[in-house]
């Protein structure tokens, strides 16, 4: 009998693979699904009770393993760089957003227009480039901050009407949501 490497099993049919699970893989996405759960249904049940045992004062994606955790929240917080990594903001009213440090944009960065070149502007947020009282991106304003490329991005983003909270979605999907397969 010929042994062959996991690695190889694992890679799709197409590509000369056998197209079995990577199990680890498999298993910490499971696991991210209870991840999202506490950032997507903060309310439910079950997120209130993490949060209130490993999390009290601060948000799952701020949180540490604590002191003496169980095996479900260690083994749970083993998906918490695979969450943080997958996530973006999506912009509702753009007052939680700092535009220059929080992940906003599709496919620029790593979603993030970088470090600010001047330390003054450092806080500004993506609500700050958009037209008071209007849904308008100000363009001169925007162009004359953010290098050309991002500046190309986000004139793309269309801003709705309706002023929604600033939200996190997964930036693996085109609904935003988690999904194991993503």
């Amino acid at each position: 009998m010929k042994w062959i490497k996991w690695e190889k099993l694992t890679v799709r049919k197409e590509d000369g693979g056998l197209n079995f699970r990577n199990l680890l893989g498999f298993n910490l996405a499971m696991l991210g699904k209870q991840g999202w759960k506490f950032i997507s249904h903060p309310n439910a049940m079950v997120s209130r009770f993490f949060k209130a045992k490993y999390f009290r004062t601060m948000v799952f994606l701020n949180s540490n393993t604590g002191h003496s955790p169980s095996f479900i929240w260690r083994s749970i917080y083993c998906s918490w760089g695979l969450i943080k990594d997958g996530l973006r903001w999506q912009i509702g009213d753009g007052s939680r957003i700092n535009m220059w440090q929080h992940q906003w944009l599709k496919g620029i960065n790593n979603n993030s227009i970088g470090d600010a070149p001047h330390l003054s502007i450092s806080q500004l947020n993506v609500k700050d480039l958009v037209v008071p009282n209007t849904r308008a991106w100000d363009i001169n304003f925007t162009t004359a901050l953010v290098p050309q490329q991002a500046t190309d991005k986000i004139m793309k983003i269309l801003l709705l009407e309706e002023m929604e909270d600033d939200s996190r979605i997964w930036r693996h999907t085109k609904d935003g949501c988690y999904s194991v397969k993503s």
